[in-house]
């Protein structure tokens, strides 16, 4: 009984979401451009691998987004952590910055809001050393090497780490929500330390596709027919798991259109030109069984919306047919893309760059 009146109340809200909106709907976070603060704390503070500063109240709250659900894990995470890894002293001799959270291991949350908050510290200290909490974080080292950081910390054998006056930066309170400009400046210093240089607009755009057949979900089942139909217009096909960071980079800088099923390939999207276009996979939603606890809604993610919007680049996204199962989320499904429509959005997608 308590499980029908969930279910009924889930309802409800999935029918008020979905009012007077056409698939695929967008969730609607007020976008409220955030760039991040950063300080010098004094005293010892304890950074815990999720990037929480302990023992100062004001910069534990700026750790982590807001939403309770969001305190609520990051709180009891930190302290399992504590409990199971224990602190280590770093040298005082370090100036140590916190640039991590606990979303930035990710590739999307790297990109907006790791870099960012990495430029940010260089403005106020460029002799001071980023932390990397993990192992997991070896794969973002170019990206700071081409901010012009020389050196990293990565965490003395993973621990929580007791740092000596270090450097700390805001996470944002909402993800996806970082200021364009800033993101921007992320583009030009790391191409600027790549010592890329953009070359003549085509004539024709340059299409990039990213194949997920490497993931553990969200993969495009009819790939074939995908990268048949994008033939047409000379599509090079890609696994950015194949490629390093300063190799994405590289190819992005010569990119126009990036198409992709929903997923951190389309962070990517920071690097491209100025003007391009983003086109989006997406599933096609399963009502009330879609409905996200951490954005509080039925509506598909609008991360890359706003973050094609702040790279100057127009977005385009379409939904297919889902082999997951009918009482389940998509959030991870694999698709089947309808070609048709495929062929639709980019003759219009090609047309609409061809007229500038």
């Amino acid at each position: 009984m308590k499980r029908f009146w969930r279910y009924k109340s889930l309802f409800a809200l999935y029918r008020k979401d979905i009012e007077n909106l056409s698939a695929p709907s967008f969730e609607k976070i007020p976008y409220e451009p955030f760039v991040p603060r950063a300080q010098i704390i004094n005293g010892r503070k304890v950074i815990t691998r999720s990037g929480v500063v302990l023992f100062d109240w004001i910069w534990t709250r700026r750790s982590t987004y807001s939403g309770l659900l969001a305190i609520w894990r990051v709180s009891w995470i930190t302290i399992f952590s504590i409990l199971r890894r224990g602190i280590f002293h770093a040298p005082d001799e370090q100036r140590i910055a916190v640039i991590h959270s606990l979303w930035t291991r990710g590739y999307y949350h790297w990109i907006t809001e790791g870099l960012p908050r990495a430029i940010v510290v260089r403005n106020v200290d460029a002799d001071a050393i980023p932390l990397l909490p993990t192992k997991e974080y070896e794969g973002y080292v170019q990206s700071l090497e081409a901010l012009g950081f020389s050196k990293v910390a990565f965490s003395q054998y993973e621990k929580n780490l007791s740092v000596l006056n270090p450097l700390v930066t805001e996470c944002a309170r909402n993800f996806g929500t970082t200021d364009p400009a800033l993101l921007r400046d992320v583009r030009q210093k790391v191409w600027s330390g790549l010592g890329i240089k953009l070359s003549d607009r085509a004539e024709q755009p340059r299409i990039i596709y990213v194949s997920r057949s490497m993931a553990r979900g969200r993969r495009v089942l009819n790939e074939d027919d995908v990268v048949r139909s994008l033939t047409r217009w000379g599509v090079t096909l890609v696994n950015f798991e194949e490629l390093s960071f300063s190799d994405q980079v590289k190819l992005m800088s010569k990119t126009d259109v990036l198409v992709s099923i929903h997923g951190a390939a389309l962070a990517n999207m920071t690097f491209m030109p100025e003007g391009g276009a983003a086109l989006e996979l997406l599933p096609r939603r399963n009502g009330i069984f879609d409905y996200s606890k951490i954005r509080r809604s039925f509506r598909h993610d609008s991360c890359y919306v706003r973050l094609a919007a702040a790279m100057g680049h127009k977005h385009y996204a379409f939904e297919s047919a889902v082999d997951s199962k009918w009482n389940s989320s998509t959030h991870m499904a694999n698709v089947f893309v309808d070609i048709e429509r495929l062929d639709t959005i980019m003759e219009k997608i090609v047309d609409e760059y061809s007229q500038g």
